[in-house]
Order: C-alpha cells, then sequence, then structure tokens
C-alpha cells in the first residue's frame, strides 16, 4: 500500500496554511519560496482528496508598530494582493489582523494574565499583538506555517500564546533563507522584488528556478523545465506529513532535510 492511499484511509483532512506578510514593502522571492511550497502541498492535498486552503493575514499590528500610517498600509497590501496574482498564488483568505484583532486588555487580564500583555516580542512588539495572532490563528483554524528561519526566535512567544489561550497552535516549520552569490540574503536587494523578477518570467519559470537551487539533488541531474517536474523534485515522498499521525514529526524531518542549507538564487 501506497503513502498516498494510507493517508485517504484516516478520511479526508482540512489543512490550512497561512502566509503573514507585514505590509511594508511589495513581496520577494524569498516571500515566493514560501508561497510556491504551500501551493504546492495544497495541490497535492487536494488531488488526495483533502481541503486545503491558503489564507493571507497581514500583519498590520507590525506595520503600526514600525510607524507606517494606515493608508501606506493599504497601499502596500495592494501591490502585495496583486505580487500574489502575478506569481499564480491562489489564496481562500485575505484580511488584516488589526481588523479582526478580537481580544481586548481585559479579556487579555481574564484568559491568560495581565503580565502577559505587558511582555514584549524579539521585535519589541507588545504580547497583545502575539496574542491576537495566536487567537486569529485558532478562528481561522490555521494547521500549518511556514517560515523563514529568521523568524525561528518568535517561536517561543507564540506557543506561550497559544498555551495561555488553550488552544493548539499551527504545525511550524522553518527555511533557511534564500542567498545570493555574496552570501546576502535577497530580501534585502529591490531586484529581488517579485514584480522585478517577474518581468520576463512566468510563475513555472520562477518555481523551478527556486526548486532547482533551494532542494538537495544529483548535481549531475537537469534542472527541472516544468511545473509537474519540480513539484515531484520539491514535495518528495515526505509530504504527507502536514495531515498529521503518528510519524507525521518524523516525515517532517525528512522533508526539511532536503532543503539546501545555503541557497544561493541569483534570478
Amino acid at each position: 500500500m501506497n503513502k498516498s492511499s494510507s493517508c485517504n484511509e484516516r478520511g479526508p483532512r482540512r489543512v490550512v496554511f497561512k502566509f503573514m506578510p507585514t505590509p511594508s514593502g511589495p513581496l520577494h522571492i524569498g516571500h515566493a519560496w514560501l508561497l510556491f511550497i504551500m501551493d504546492a502541498l495544497a495541490r497535492r492535498l487536494r488531488q488526495q482528496g483533502h481541503a486545503a486552503d491558503l489564507v493571507v493575514i497581514f500583519d498590520d499590528l507590525n506595520a503600526k508598530n514600525q510607524d507606517r500610517n494606515a493608508e501606506s498600509i493599504s497601499q502596500i497590501s495592494s501591490v502585495m494582493i496583486e505580487d500574489l496574482r502575478l506569481l499564480g498564488i491562489p489564496i481562500s483568505l485575505a484580511v488584516s489582523n488589526e481588523e479582526r484583532a478580537i481580544i481586548s486588555e481585559a479579556e487579555i487580564e481574564r484568559m491568560c494574565s495581565i503580565e502577559m500583555s505587558q511582555q514584549q516580542g524579539p521585535d519589541g512588539q507588545s504580547a497583545l499583538n502575539y496574542l491576537q495572532n495566536a487567537w486569529l490563528d485558532h478562528l481561522l483554524g490555521v494547521t500549518h506555517i511556514l517560515r523563514g528561519k529568521d523568524r525561528e526566535p518568535f517561536s517561543a512567544i507564540y506557543q506561550e500564546c497559544y498555551d495561555r489561550l488553550a488552544v493548539r497552535g499551527p504545525d511550524v516549520s522553518f527555511l533557511p533563507l534564500l542567498l545570493n552569490e555574496e552570501h546576502r540574503i535577497t530580501a534585502s536587494s529591490p531586484t529581488n522584488q517579485v514584480r522585478h523578477v517577474m518581468s520576463d518570467r512566468t510563475p513555472d519559470d520562477l518555481f523551478c528556478l527556486l526548486v532547482d537551487r533551494c532542494i538537495e539533488h544529483p548535481p549531475t541531474s537537469a534542472p527541472p523545465t516544468d511545473r509537474a517536474a519540480a513539484t515531484e523534485l520539491l514535495l518528495g515522498d515526505a509530504w504527507s506529513f502536514v495531515l498529521g499521525g503518528p510519524a507525521a514529526e518524523r516525515e517532517k524531518q525528512q522533508y526539511l532535510a532536503r532543503f539546501v542549507q545555503q541557497p544561493k538564487v541569483q534570478p
């Protein structure tokens, strides 16, 4: 019996991926890579008879923490939506975490403790913002999040939020950051913004490039030239960790081990 049929025997599952960018600028290829992975996983899940969605939550609370005004945040969010269209990424929902903020200071004191609301995260944001995000994850049924490794220091405060709210947090995976030939993070360069990179490429072109540079494969093998081949290289045999089950953590580690640790990407 193959793995996919075994997964289906446990019954259809619902998987919800979350992408939460801060509206501080256009999407870049680091964002595109995370989105391509979640989209590929969602497509495979649907092919296997499961329900899979990708929700976008704009981190307006963090943007305001960076002193951006409402007009700027709205404009950048619109640019990000257009970038998603350029990448060919379908989404089920796009919301602002500020518009959906549903936890007041009084509720924090009742549900957790007033001390929690006075804490700060690694970026100086009030822990109240993280609690809002954690509760929104719960309300939207978010099950999986993919983030760059630069977000790993935020794990502890998010876990504390889920614990204090008495809800189960999503499964979070951290992926290596994309680097250029000088080993600098590609996100820092304007030439790596999605709209610039996509000016002479199709979504399939960029997808194949990123898979070739970021997923371990024999150096003698030819780079993938179409989406189907790139998808198979990206997903491998351990993709079903997203369905949970007793072997999920082992499968997840097998899956993450296939990622190049310092991927060099120069579109």
